[in-house]
């Protein structure tokens, strides 16, 4: 039975906050406090993990935990009640071995296998897209040993922005192999320079955020997002460009802003910060926000084309394979030279094949430090 306990006068009904745009729920990664537990505002109080990033949420105020409303694992709504904190501390004897009340409903209990069925969530969308497949997965364990997993917060994001990409957005794609020969060159003297300033290297990845948020200037249908609510496509007039990150947890994307006004040294250094703080699980909800278009690489990994999903709400991303030498024809002689492979996908409610066409085309132009 899920037992509430009741709040007098001198108590603070501590609710999950909200952490960010577009974050509806919370798993609970590590209480910093146990029942009985006298705490000051703004000890750390319990950490939690959303689909964008870990964060550690604070005492709200002075005084002694009463109740803790959800364990380790647990995934809650925001909204919701997190705890109870007595700011009298004479109204609460409670000790550390006295069992915390229950506070949250039964929906928030971690999948265990004790928990699990074998009934599929598409069940609840049922009859909602039209000839999709929501019947139960058959019994795999009957043709070999298997082991199940819970979908955990960063994963559970990834299935859900995934599948809503694929409903909602048309995907068409266009792509292209960008002659960065040139631009090569002048990253290897740029990086020479910065080692002798003591300096960290350049990779390609910051002058390719420069120039696409240059390019999106003049390619209003990239960067964009449809409303379906309105009938009406948000134009947007700022540059944000965000970048993919590979974690244990799964992908994450934080957003460098204003890309076309800073330099390829500026987006470099806020990078190198971005991707540490991903890779750490200490990234903000602020640094999720915000973005406009989506630059992912594959090239560190090996890989030469993708096709990518967008992010939605955004209308487009570029997936940038990996630079390789290859053999083409150049100002009329075969020629060596360093070969970008990349990959556009774009909302084809909002952009068209020309938009594709036209912006890879200046983004080559844009790199080609020869022309």
């Amino acid at each position: 039975m899920i037992t509430r306990a009741s709040a007098s006068a001198n108590d603070h009904e501590f609710l999950l906050p909200d952490l960010g745009e577009g974050i509806e729920e919370a798993e609970i990664l590590e209480w910093h406090v146990t029942v009985g537990s006298d705490v000051k505002e703004g000890d750390p109080f319990v950490d939690v993990e959303t689909d964008k990033a870990s964060v550690q949420i604070p005492a709200p105020a002075t005084g002694r935990v009463r109740s803790i409303g959800a364990e380790k694992g647990a995934t809650i709504k925001t909204g919701t009640l997190l705890a109870i904190v007595s700011r009298d501390q004479t109204l609460a004897s409670f000790t550390n071995s006295e069992a915390p009340l229950h506070l949250f409903a039964e929906s928030c209990t971690p999948v265990t296998p004790a928990t699990h069925t074998k009934k599929s969530e598409c069940s609840q969308v049922a009859g909602i897209v039209p000839f999709l497949d929501s019947r139960p997965l058959p019994d795999f364990e009957q043709w070999g040993p298997v082991i199940r997993e819970p979908i955990l917060s960063v994963r559970k994001q990834i299935v859900r922005r995934t599948v809503t990409a694929a409903q909602m957005i048309p995907h068409a794609a266009a792509m292209d192999e960008l002659d960065i020969t040139a631009l090569e060159e002048k990253r290897r003297q740029t990086n020479l320079t910065l080692a002798r300033k003591g300096e960290q290297a350049l990779t390609l990845l910051p002058y390719l955020i420069q120039k696409t948020a240059e390019v999106l200037r003049g390619q209003r249908a990239l960067n964009a997002s449809l409303d379906p609510s309105t009938e009406e496509i948000i134009y947007k007039k700022y540059y944000n460009i965000r970048i993919t990150v590979a974690t244990e947890h799964g992908l994450v994307a934080p957003v460098v802003c204003a890309a076309d006004g800073k330099s390829v040294e500026a987006i470099g250094a806020e990078m190198r910060e971005l991707v540490q703080r991903a890779k750490d699980g200490t990234l903000s909800a602020e640094a999720m926000q915000r973005g406009t278009f989506t630059v992912s690489s594959l090239g560190a990994r090996g890989a030469l084309w993708a096709i990518p999903t967008i992010y939605y709400p955004e209308s487009a991303i570029l997936a940038v394979g990996r630079p390789h030498d290859k053999p083409v024809v150049y100002r009329g002689h075969i020629a060596i030279r360093k070969i970008l492979p990349v990959t556009l996908a774009f909302d084809h409610r909002v952009a068209d094949g020309t938009h594709a066409a036209d912006f890879l085309c200046e983004l080559a132009h844009a790199l080609d430090c020869d022309s």
